[in-house]
């Protein structure tokens, strides 16, 4: 006798593993899985973190390069500029057109010199490389007033010049004689694009760099860009980084947004 068996109408169904047992078959897969995820996790932050301070450092020694070029290019444009107002005095009494052709040769010799001037002590200016400075008054510019005060040398923060009205900044040196007492000062007006291109380096394929004065002004960015007044003025709002180091007179490393680029650098 054959047995009876019973099927369900529209084929076999598949059976279905009951709900708890397909809960831990998850929960094991899970633990399994959840390690290996976060080990993957702390892995790549691990090397993003890596990879940032040793960024961090490279941009460090980049920046600390470019500030010890500028720093050399000004010592010599002060050398120059001492031995310039020393053969000022041993010329003397001199004529306005030797005294003129001394500064112009002097200016001539950096390219980044605008324009080399010789004032009184009052701040006149006596003589140029430019013909239009002559008879200028500069003895209320801070700058001059700090070599009146007794300052060996003063390197100024960026100014709009009043000849032109382009940005310069100036680089003053007291001429004073055997006694000590100041005979005129020297004042080389410094052409900010001109320095930068000289000091910031053109073989960077990615990245911008930028000299900002004292007070946070630009004086040269790069990649070249052309910078209205505002424009130099807008950066420290915008960079705390900045605005600490003025603060503090320290190197600072990190990440910002600053107003002229886009994203995070």
């Amino acid at each position: 006798m054959n047995p009876i068996v019973n099927e369900p109408q529209g084929g076999a169904r598949p059976r279905v593993l009951p709900i708890g047992i397909r809960a831990r078959q998850f929960l094991l897969i899970a633990l399994v899985l959840l390690p290996m995820i976060f080990l993957l996790a702390w892995t790549n932050h691990q090397r993003y973190e890596s990879l940032r301070e040793n960024e961090l450092r490279t941009e460090e020694k980049v920046a600390q390069g470019t500030a010890n070029t500028f720093a050399t290019h000004v010592r010599g444009i002060r050398q120059h500029l001492f031995a310039t107002g020393q053969a000022m005095l041993r010329l003397s009494p001199y004529t306005p057109a030797q005294a003129t052709e001394l500064l112009t040769a002097t200016a001539t010799h950096f390219p980044t010199i605008h324009q080399l001037s010789w004032a009184n002590p009052a701040g006149k200016i006596l003589f140029s490389s430019q013909p239009k400075a002559v008879g200028r008054t500069i003895g209320a510019s801070p700058y001059f007033q700090e070599i009146v005060a007794g300052k060996p040398w003063v390197i100024s923060d960026l100014f709009q010049g009043s000849l032109q009205g382009d940005p310069f900044f100036a680089i003053a040196v007291p001429v004073e004689d055997e006694n000590g007492d100041l005979r005129g000062v020297l004042v080389a007006g410094i052409g900010p694009e001109e320095v930068g291109a000289m000091t910031i380096p053109q073989d960077r394929r990615a990245g911008a760099a930028a000299i900002f004065d004292a007070q946070g002004v630009i004086v040269h960015f790069s990649p070249a860009a052309s910078l209205s007044w505002e424009d130099r003025l807008l950066w420290r709002e915008s960079d705390p980084l900045l605005r600490q180091a003025l603060a503090t007179g320290q190197v600072q490393t990190g990440l910002m947004t600053p107003a002229m680029l886009n994203g995070e650098w």
